[in-house]
Formats: structure tokens, C-alpha cells, sequence
């Protein structure tokens, strides 16, 4: 059996006033999210969209013709949002709003307006229409498409042969350490044993090894730990995996017991360098875990930094010695 939700349960998750992973991420980092998506981000979404919803273009509009660079295409949707409602850039003050912008800054206010015009009319004209829906061009839109195709695929693939449920953009609410707790989860399969939450993951990585990077980078970990609790069903097994989708691959990552720490309790991201015949090291910043991020969400006191000891340091790069 296969659960799809729709558009109107999952707004009706975001009106829910539970805590997502998200919210603990931006609250601890002391950031205020983008109102603009990266074109990475977008191809992403769409994916997931086209995988996980019946619905999935009543969220998009399709461009036929070429998109402008990734600095135009935000620069479009700031200028939108300062402007509170579309209107012929011969109307708008460019050489104002462009005044602090990175957009050829050398030239003059003028000349920066007309470079602006001559690059992103088109869009903008496209912009007119487009009811705040998320941008694809059309030739983007074909190429996900068949990814999706791919994708679906390989999930029948991997469905348990025993009896099963499979849901589509799960909605997860629960209680943890005092605060309540919602998740939207990719897919979850059920079965009378065993509940498997798979997050789909699309990357412009060349290969999977370099897809690693990035979920260490961006502290990945994190929110599969975070949606563990709301797994939870007495007796039954959970099993957690990233299905990462690449240009050339798609691949199941297991969440393993090792990450699942390293997402509640944080981890050290780290490199092991070679200089010459010497071991160089460095540390970079630490990621913090659910546990820390909740606490810091109750109290928002920060606790001093760690100091470490270099016996302690080459341990943590290198592993006992």
C-alpha cells in the first residue's frame, strides 16, 4: 500500500507549532533563513516533489527559455520582494537598488541598470506570472523528471517483499527532552516489524565519496538523530538511510549506530593532511548534536568552548595511538 499526503497536510504540518529540526538549527546558529533558494536547492525540491507528491507541479511554473545566471535570478527575486508586488523594470529605481549590490561593480549606476535589463528582462517578464511558485526552466524540468523516473524505480526496488506501507512525506509529532517535536519525513516504510525512513538527498556531487563531505559539512547527522524519537514504535525495528540521488548514481547510505551519536551528541569535523613527509593537522569547527540544540532552545546560555590538548586533538584526528 502506498500513503501520499498533499499539499494541504503538509501546510498543515508547517502551521503546526511543534519545533523542527530546522527551527533548532537556526535558533542555535543565530541565523535568520534565506527568503531565496539556490538553483541546487530548487532542482532538489523538485525532485523531491516529483518523487514524494502527486501534487508536485502545483508548486512550480515552467520557463521555455534559458536561465540567467544564479546572481540575476536572485538578484530578480530580492528586487521583486523590496518591491512588494511586480512591476516593467522601466519603472524601477535599478540604479538604487543596485547601489549595494556585487553586479558589475565597475561600472557606473547607469551602466550597471542597463547590463542588469539586457540580462534578466525576460525573466523578470516571467516573474509577472508566476504567483510566488518556485522557477524551473523547462529543459530542468525534463532532466528531473527522468532522475525521478530513476529514482522510482529504484525504490520498488528496494521494498521489503513482506507486507508493507509505504507513506510519502510523513508527518512525525513527538515529545523529547520537554518540548514538542515535529518531523516531515521523506518516505517511511511499515512493516509488522520494522519502520525505515528513508531521506531523499539530491546532490551535484560527482560521486558519493564527495557527497560525504557535504553531509559532514552541512551536519546531516543531525536531523536523522533528531527524527529517531519520532520513529519510535514499541517493538518494532528502525532502520534509517539517505537515498542519495547524483548526475551518474543513485545510491542507499545507511544511517549507522556511530552517526546516530554523532547527531545527538555533536562531532569534530576534522582532516588529515600530508605535507611533505609530515602529518599536518587541523581542526575546524565543532558540529553541535540535538541534545546540545534543544538545551541551548530551553536556556539559550552558551557554554564555554572546549579546550583540548594536543594528545587529545591527535586522538580525535588520528584515533587512539
Amino acid at each position: 500500500m502506498i500513503i501520499y499526503n498533499t499539499l494541504d497536510g503538509i501546510k498543515r504540518y508547517r502551521e503546526h507549532p511543534a519545533i523542527n529540526q530546522s527551527l533548532l538549527k537556526d535558533v542555535f546558529e543565530g541565523r535568520k533563513r534565506d527568503k531565496w533558494d539556490s538553483i541546487s536547492i530548487l532542482l532538489g525540491s523538485y525532485l523531491d516533489a516529483k518523487v514524494t507528491l502527486e501534487e508536485a507541479d502545483d508548486t512550480f511554473i515552467f520557463f521555455e527559455g534559458k536561465r540567467p545566471s544564479e546572481a540575476v535570478t536572485l538578484l530578480c527575486d530580492k528586487l521583486k520582494w523590496s518591491l512588494g508586488e511586480w512591476k516593467p523594470l522601466s519603472e524601477c529605481e535599478l540604479e538604487v537598488f543596485l547601489a549595494d549590490k556585487d553586479f558589475y561593480a565597475n561600472l557606473q549606476p547607469e551602466g550597471q541598470a542597463k547590463n542588469f535589463v539586457s540580462k534578466a528582462n525576460d525573466w523578470w517578464e516571467f516573474l509577472r506570472d508566476s504567483e510566488d511558485k518556485f522557477i524551473l526552466t523547462q529543459s530542468e524540468k525534463d532532466a528531473q523528471d527522468l532522475l525521478a523516473t530513476k529514482v522510482s524505480w529504484f525504490i520498488n526496488g528496494i521494498l521489503p517483499n513482506e507486507e508493507h506501507t509505504l507513506y510519502y512525506q510523513k508527518e512525525l509529532y513527538w515529545s523529547y527532552m520537554g518540548i514538542e517535536c515535529k518531523g516531515l519525513a521523506d518516505m517511511v516504510i511499515e512493516t509488522n516489524s520494522e519502520i525505515i525512513e528513508i531521506d531523499l538527498k539530491f546532490t551535484t556531487a560527482k560521486t558519493l565519496s564527495s557527497w560525504a563531505f557535504v553531509a559532514r559539512d552541512l551536519n546531516y547527522p543531525f536531523q536523522k538523530s533528531f527524527y529517531r524519537e519520532g520513529l519510535r514504535d514499541e517493538g518494532k525495528k528502525i532502520s534509517q538511510f539517505w537515498l542519495v540521488v547524483g548526475p551518474n548514481f543513485i545510491n542507499l547510505v545507511p544511517f549507522t549506530r556511530k552517526m546516530f551519536d554523532f547527531g545527538l551528541n555533536g562531532y569534530f569535523e576534522h582532516t588529515k593532511t600530508l605535507t611533505g613527509t609530515q602529518n599536518t593537522m587541523r581542526i575546524s569547527k565543532r558540529k553541535y548534536g540535538v541534545i546540545e540544540a534543544i538545551n541551548f532552545y530551553k536556556n539559550p546560555v552558551r557554554e564555554e568552548p572546549q579546550f583540548l590538548t594536543q594528545d587529545q586533538a591527535e586522538n580525535l584526528l588520528y584515533g587512539e595511538q
